[in-house]
């Protein structure tokens, strides 16, 4: 038992170093840090009543350690489990005040309930209000078995609570999420919850240690219940199982990315990782067209007499041409750019997208209703209003092609509780349905869009993933296609 326990204490404090940024780590560090603490209450319990049962030597020398340099009397034992206990219901006030973001006062008057179980529990009470109870044969007696009576119906009432109350908050924040990423995580952040808490109930509540609360000793009878020998070896297995289980599925699913500490930083990196991308992609393929265009040339070169084959390369040079000159502008215009977060408008950034465009024109018209103008973005304003100019873009060049009298671009922004909500629809061409999933992918055009390359909604789609939001898109052939954008309100 004690060796699971340090064992575990290890882990979780190398998980911490490691996932540090998380505010949802820190909680998963206080569940099991109380847990820990519960393991070395059942020992001492344990020493105080019976015999310690230690499977493995190394368990009996860490025993033999703290037996010798820590002496502790019944009742310091009993505070230790009602302090481990007090721990574990806070870590599910943290949790909820993470996920469902409450302010502190909230969080602290839910904190209150749980300083009243550590004091009703204490050892000087429980001890007195059962001697009380149990010395007289009158209404002093029936008061104090009232009493309690009231203190084990609390004692649930906040065992129980304390499991339903994170449900509650899950259930709402679920519901007002708007990224699906965000929702995948708060499930998966669930089942960690769940499993932790199945674990203590299963073990320290109901299980062969729920003898070890005060409240649940007749003081007549000590020893009133000694675990069985069995459950020294069988809940350490146990608990040391649901930890790697919980550490295998926040490492490899990463659940509580959603709830990082996001700062300048953070955000200058991913900018940076766009600039280093997009030009990767750049140089590859104006390397591959460079290429093409010097095979053409010495071709052309090389043929005398073969005109249509001289006019086929011609043209092949021309669109060699044309994709070199078109990526060489493009880059240049990704060399101007200097990664730089700030807080700015969303306003100022669209508006200034829109400049870029030349939108609106005397063939396609702009409709933008921004319905908040003060709403405000933490990122990086040069990579966001370019990736508005390759959507601007894209639906101009579906407009041109749909060929309608009536063109217009349709633009809305609002807020949406910790939500930016934008909108860039088009009355253009549309896409067809098995394209929709494509549009995303680098390189996927069947038609190369307004010198985008096939990588401008790749690009788009990069951006709006590094300001930690998502993008999506609707569209029907011959009558619409909208871009949906849901971006995170990003503390400064």
């Amino acid at each position: 038992m004690l060796l699971t326990a340090f064992v575990a204490l290890f882990i979780i404090l190398t998980y911490i170093a490691i996932n540090f940024k998380s505010k949802l780590t820190y909680v998963v560090g206080l569940y099991i840090f109380s847990i820990i603490s519960m393991m070395i209450v059942v020992v001492l319990y344990t020493t105080k009543i019976s015999t310690y049962k230690f499977p493995l030597e190394l368990d009996y020398s860490i025993y033999l350690f703290l037996t010798k340099n820590f002496k502790l009397t019944n009742a310091m034992v009993a505070r230790l489990l009602n302090f481990s206990f007090a721990l574990f219901f806070i870590s599910s006030v943290s949790y909820v005040k993470v996920i469902g973001k409450l302010k502190m006062y909230i969080a602290l008057i839910f904190v209150m309930p749980i300083v009243c179980f550590y004091i009703v529990n204490d050892p000087y009470i429980t001890k007195k209000v059962f001697f009380l109870a149990n010395s007289f044969n009158n209404e002093t007696a029936a008061l104090y078995t009232n009493v309690q009576l009231v203190i084990k119906r609390f004692n649930t009432f906040i065992f129980v609570a304390y499991a339903i109350f994170p449900v509650y908050y899950i259930v709402k924040s679920y519901i007002s999420l708007k990224l699906t990423r965000e929702k995948r995580d708060l499930l998966i952040s669930v089942f960690i919850i769940s499993l932790i808490f199945i674990c203590v109930y299963a073990i320290f509540v109901l299980g062969p240690y729920k003898f070890i609360m005060m409240n649940n000793v007749n003081f007549m009878k000590i020893p009133v219940h000694i675990p069985p020998d069995i459950s020294y070896v069988s809940v350490p297995m146990l608990i040391l199982f649901i930890l790697i289980v919980v550490l295998v599925i926040i490492l490899f699913c990463k659940p509580f990315d959603n709830f990082s500490f996001i700062n300048k930083l953070e955000l200058a990196n991913g900018s940076k990782w766009l600039d280093k991308n997009v030009n990767m992609i750049l140089h590859i393929y104006k390397n591959a067209f460079w290429g093409i265009n010097q095979y053409l040339k010495f071709a052309q070169d090389n043929i005398e007499d073969v005109e249509k084959a001289k006019n086929n390369i011609a043209k092949g040079r021309a669109i060699a041409e044309e994709h070199i000159e078109m990526l060489i502008n493009m880059q240049s215009k990704l060399d101007n750019f200097r990664s730089k977060v700030s807080c700015f408008n969303i306003d100022d950034c669209i508006t200034n997208a829109l400049a870029k465009t030349g939108l609106p024109t005397e063939k396609v018209g702009v409709v933008f209703e921004n319905y908040n103008k003060n709403i405000e973005i933490f990122g990086d304003f040069e990579h966001l209003s370019e990736a508005f100019v390759n959507l601007f873009l894209n639906s101009v060049q579906a407009i041109e092609k749909s060929k309608k009298e009536e063109s217009y671009v349709t633009i809305s922004a609002h807020t949406d509780q910790s939500y930016i909500l934008i909108s860039v629809q088009d009355n253009g061409c549309g896409i067809e349905d098995e394209d929709i999933k494509e549009v995303f992918k680098p390189f996927f055009s069947k038609k190369l869009r307004n010198n985008s390359g096939g990588i401008g909604l790749y690009y788009v789609d990069n951006v709006i993933k590094n300001h930690y939001g998502e993008i999506s898109v609707k569209s029907k052939v011959n009558e619409y296609t909208r871009f949906d954008i849901v971006l995170p309100a990003t503390k400064k």
